[in-house]
């Protein structure tokens, strides 16, 4: 058990350890200044790191053996023969031992948060791991009943109502106890660790113009319009249905504190247009904060010093953001 002291643990999982996650996390933790926040733990493939080598390595067996100014990592695995941009069945391994080796130690009270390098989902799978994505993954893990996949940026918070879904099953999918629950996740995270007494929320509507008034579809009055109401009724500043084609313009005028969108790209495409290199994302609804750069590993520039790092930067500043609030909103009361 790690000794109790001033600064919060981070976890941060490499990802594939072929792809840029450990070039970007060694990159992060080459700045002095951010050891000053919290304890970090990698976790990840030892040998990779080795062969970045810009950093030096205090392999941690104890995790009271924490050193400042190193790489304290927690090894998983120890690939020979790897080559950053070279995924395969090993790298995958890896980056899933990587994760649960995070479970472990939050469900041990260790850390309070993780950051999630990017992943191969499909070389996961091939390994023959059932893995949908992190969201998913950390739900399942914790018996969750209900997540929340949200980006955030400094000028534009979305969330939305399905995740990996066919786009040809989201209008089965929006029903009004799952829409209740998202947005009343919503809610409670943006109070909690934003501190918003009464966050705005902006809830899209699916179809074009959200509906027409049931002229291009029925899910914004039979579905969407009604827990709008709902939580208006009960204080909260949910409004919707909204076009999803002028919400955006809104929000980043600043009128909403959250985008609630029905499915992935609706939400996505908007927001990685505007912040592609420094969004971040967060699971909220999880029992602990989990954040992650919004990029995936790309094999094709891993290794070759082209890496941005911005997103995981944005990632960690954030993860020690929360727990600040958190802390300060203990200690208060």
């Amino acid at each position: 058990m790690l000794k109790k002291g001033c600064k919060p643990v981070v976890l941060i999982t490499t990802g594939d350890p072929a792809g840029i996650g450990p070039e970007i996390v060694v990159k992060v933790l080459k700045d002095e200044r951010i050891h000053e926040k919290a304890k970090f733990f990698v976790i990840g493939d030892e040998t990779i790191y080795r062969v970045l080598g810009s950093l030096e390595i205090n392999p941690v067996r104890d995790l009271n053996n924490y050193k400042e100014g190193f790489l304290n990592l927690i090894s998983v695995s120890n690939i020979k023969n790897i080559k950053p941009g070279v995924p395969t069945k090993e790298t995958a391994i890896s980056a899933y031992m990587s994760l649960e080796k995070a479970v472990g130690l939050i469900k041990q009270g260790i850390a309070k948060a993780v950051i999630t390098g990017p992943v191969y989902k499909k070389g996961i799978i091939s390994a023959g791991i059932k893995f949908i994505g992190h969201t998913e993954f950390f739900q399942e893990r914790f018996n969750i009943s209900d997540v929340l996949m949200s980006f955030y940026s400094d000028k534009l918070f979305v969330g939305t109502a399905t995740t990996h879904l066919p786009i040809s099953k989201v209008s089965k999918a929006i029903k009004k106890n799952a829409l209740r629950n998202k947005i009343f996740i919503a809610l409670t995270f943006l109070k909690k660790f934003f501190g918003l007494s009464r966050p705005s929320i902006a809830v899209l509507g699916l179809n074009p113009h959200a509906g027409e008034g049931g002229s291009f579809g029925e899910e914004e009055l039979n579905t969407i319009l009604p827990i709008c109401h709902e939580f208006r009724q009960n204080g909260e500043n949910v409004v919707g249905p909204i076009p999803a084609d002028v919400a955006f313009f809104y929000a980043l005028k600043g009128d909403y504190d959250f985008v609630f969108g029905m499915y992935h790209d609706q939400v996505l495409a908007p927001f990685k247009m505007l912040f592609f290199e420094s969004g971040v994302n967060v699971t909220m609804g999880l029992p602990f904060i989990r954040t992650s750069p919004d990029h995936g590993t790309a094999f094709d520039i891993a290794g070759t010093g082209k890496a941005n790092c911005i997103s995981m930067v944005k990632s960690v500043k954030l993860a020690l953001k929360m727990l600040r609030f958190v802390k300060r909103s203990k200690d208060e009361n």
